[in-house]
C-alpha cells in the first residue's frame, strides 16, 4: 500500500507539478519575448513609461523564475553571478555612495546652498539625490532583466528563440530607419534605432553562423538548399542593419558594428582552424588594440571641441556646448548618476532649448559618475568581454551565443563615444537581454566549472 502511495505521489510530481512549472516558465518566456517585440512600439512613448514597463516586466519575470525555474538552472546562474559579482555590485555601490549623506565627499553645491538658504543641509555627492535614486532603480531593472534572461536561456531552445526574436526585432528597426530616411515614416529617436541596428548586425551574423554550426554538429549537408537559404537570410538581415546605418549617414557606427562582427567571425575562424586558446586570445588582443587605436587616433585636442567629444559628430551644437562646459567642471567623484538634466540650466546658453541630451554616453558617464569610477567601468567592460570571449572558445556547439555578446560589448564600448543612445531605456533592454543570453551560455548544462 505504501509503495502504491509513493508511486502515485511520484506520478503526480512528474505529470502535474513539473507540467505546471513548465507552463509557467513558457508563459514567462513569452512575456520576455513580447517585451522585446514591443520595443518599436515603446519607442513612440516617453522614456519614463519605457522604464516603468521594463521595471514591472523584470519584477514579474524574477518572481516567476524564483518559484518555477529548475534548481539546476538556478545553481548554475548563481555560480555565474558570483563570478560577475564585482561588475554587478560596483555600479550599485557607487550610486548608493553618491546619495549617502557623507559631508566628507559632498559636492560643493551643498555648502553654497546652505549659506544661501541660511540653514544646514546634508551633503551628498549627487547634486540631485532623487535623480540618482531613479537611476539606481533603472540599473536594478536592467540587472534583473539580465539575470532573468540568464535563467531562461539555460535551455538551448529558448536561447535560440531569444536570438531569433532579437534578429527579427533589429531587422525590423533597420527597415524603419530606411523608411525614415526617405520620409515615409517618422522615426522618433533615430539615434537609438541606429544603435540597435549596430547590435542587430552582430546578432544576425551570429544567427547566420548558427545555421552552419548546427548542420556541422549534426553531420548534415551544409550545401543543402534550406541551409543556404537560412544562411543567406541571416546575412541579408545583417546587411540590412549595416545599410540602414550607412543610409542614415553614420559611417562611424558602421565601423563600430564591423568590429563587433569581427569578434564573432574571429571565434568561428579559431574553432574552424583549431587555432587553440593562446593564438585565439592573441588575435582578440590584436583586435582590441585596433579598436582602442581607432579611438585614440581621434583624440586630438582642439580649441573648439574637447578630445573625448571628437566622435560625437551627430550631436547638435547646443548639446556639444553644454556637454563641453559640464566636462570642464567634472569632478573625480561626479555630480551624481542621472543628474545631467539638472546641470543643463547651469551650462546652456540663454534662449536655447531647455531639454538637451548629452553629446555622448561617455561624456555623461564622466560628468555624472566621475573620472575615477569611469575608469573602473571601462575595466569592467574589458573584463566582461574577456569572460565572454573565453566562454565562446570553451563552449561546444553553442559558442555563437557568448561570441555575439562579446561582439556586442565591443560595439557598446565604441558607441559610447559616438552618441547618447545607450542612455535610453530601449537600448538598455536589448543590451540586458544580449548579455544575459551570452553569459548563460558560457558554460553548458554538464559543465563542472566556470
Amino acid at each position: 500500500m505504501c509503495d502504491n502511495s509513493t508511486s502515485l505521489q511520484s506520478i503526480w510530481n512528474v505529470v502535474f507539478i513539473n507540467r505546471a512549472k513548465s507552463s509557467a516558465l513558457s508563459i514567462a518566456f513569452r512575456f520576455l519575448s513580447i517585451l522585446l517585440a514591443a520595443i518599436p512600439v515603446l519607442a513612440l512613448t516617453e522614456d519614463w513609461l519605457v522604464q516603468d514597463v521594463s521595471a514591472i516586466a523584470a519584477a514579474l519575470l524574477l518572481l516567476l523564475l524564483a518559484f518555477r525555474a529548475s534548481q539546476e538552472d538556478l545553481k548554475i546562474t548563481a555560480r555565474l553571478l558570483r563570478s560577475m559579482a564585482p561588475a554587478l555590485l560596483f555600479p550599485l555601490a557607487w550610486m548608493v555612495l553618491q546619495i549617502a549623506p557623507l559631508n566628507l565627499f559632498s559636492n560643493s553645491i551643498w555648502p553654497t546652498a546652505s549659506v544661501a538658504l541660511n540653514e544646514p543641509l546634508s551633503g551628498h555627492i549627487s547634486i540631485e539625490p532623487g535623480a540618482t535614486i531613479r537611476s539606481l532603480f533603472a540599473y536594478l531593472t536592467a540587472a534583473s532583466l539580465t539575470v532573468a534572461t540568464m535563467i531562461f536561456t539555460r535551455d538551448r531552445e529558448r536561447a535560440e528563440t531569444t536570438l531569433l526574436v532579437m534578429c527579427a526585432l533589429t531587422t525590423f528597426m533597420s527597415v524603419v530607419v530606411f523608411l525614415g530616411q526617405f520620409q515615409i515614416l517618422s522615426v522618433p529617436n533615430t539615434t537609438t534605432f541606429i544603435a540597435i541596428c549596430a547590435l542587430g548586425a552582430v546578432v544576425n551574423v551570429a544567427a547566420a553562423v548558427r545555421i552552419i554550426e548546427r548542420r556541422l554538429s549534426r553531420r548534415e549537408d551544409v550545401a543543402s538548399l534550406s541551409t543556404v537559404l537560412w544562411f543567406c537570410l541571416g546575412l541579408a538581415a545583417a546587411a540590412s542593419c549595416l545599410a540602414a546605418i550607412l543610409v542614415a549617414g553614420r559611417g562611424s557606427i558602421a565601423i563600430v558594428a564591423a568590429f563587433g562582427i569581427a569578434v564573432v567571425l574571429l571565434v568561428g575562424t579559431s574553432r574552424l582552424l583549431a587555432l587553440g586558446p593562446a593564438i585565439s586570445s592573441l588575435l582578440f588582443v590584436i583586435l582590441a588594440v585596433a579598436v582602442v587605436g581607432t579611438i585614440t587616433l581621434r583624440f586630438e585636442e582642439s580649441q573648439t571641441v574637447i578630445a573625448i567629444l571628437r566622435f560625437a559628430t551627430s550631436a547638435p551644437g547646443d548639446s556639444l556646448s553644454v556637454t563641453q562646459r559640464a566636462l570642464s567642471d567634472a569632478k573625480w567623484v561626479g555630480s551624481g548618476v542621472g543628474t545631467f538634466d539638472a546641470l543643463v540650466p547651469i551650462y546652456r546658453d540663454f534662449g536655447t532649448r531647455t531639454m538637451i541630451e548629452p553629446a555622448s554616453t561617455i561624456a555623461k558617464i564622466l560628468i555624472e559618475w566621475g573620472r575615477a569610477p569611469s575608469i573602473i567601468l571601462v575595466l569592467i567592460a574589458v573584463q566582461l568581454s574577456v569572460v565572454l570571449f573565453a566562454g565562446a572558445l570553451r563552449r561546444g556547439r553553442d559558442w555563437f551565443f557568448p561570441a555575439a555578446a562579446a561582439g556586442a560589448i565591443v560595439v557598446l564600448f565604441c558607441e559610447v563615444f559616438c552618441d547618447s543612445s545607450l542612455t535610453h531605456p530601449l537600448s538598455q533592454i536589448l543590451v540586458a537581454v544580449i548579455l544575459g543570453l551570452g553569459f548563460s551560455q558560457t558554460i553548458g548544462r554538464t559543465s563542472g566549472g566556470l
